[in-house]
């Protein structure tokens, strides 16, 4: 009996520690949205970026010439649609250029 309840406070503290890390990662998702520039109307000074995510949807945004890869990084982290995985590449096969890296995107 006492092994059965301890197997199921441990499950308990499993089911905890991820809601506990699914709301950390909503809130940082939410302050990385607040942090971002806004997006720039069509014009010259203007790029538009569309990122495949591994289960082949998109996400589509425009930033102005100027930004950095680091508001192109929080955006990437802030869409509720980017998978949580520690692993990502960067993909400029035009350019003869691909780049797999390990952990987050930013640090």
């Amino acid at each position: 009996e006492r092994a059965k309840h301890e197997r199921f406070e441990a499950a308990a503290r499993t089911v905890a520690e991820a809601a506990a890390s699914t709301t950390a990662v909503e809130a940082a998702r939410k302050r990385r949205r607040g942090e971002l520039p806004a997006e720039p109307e069509l014009s010259t000074r203007a790029c538009r970026l569309r990122v495949r995510l591994p289960d082949g949807r998109t996400l589509n945004r425009r930033f102005h010439r100027d930004d950095t890869m680091a508001a192109v990084f929080h955006w990437i982290e802030s869409c509720d649609e980017t998978p949580l995985a520690l692993k990502w590449a960067l993909d400029l096969s035009p350019l003869g250029v691909k780049v797999e890296v390990e952990g987050p995107l930013l640090p």
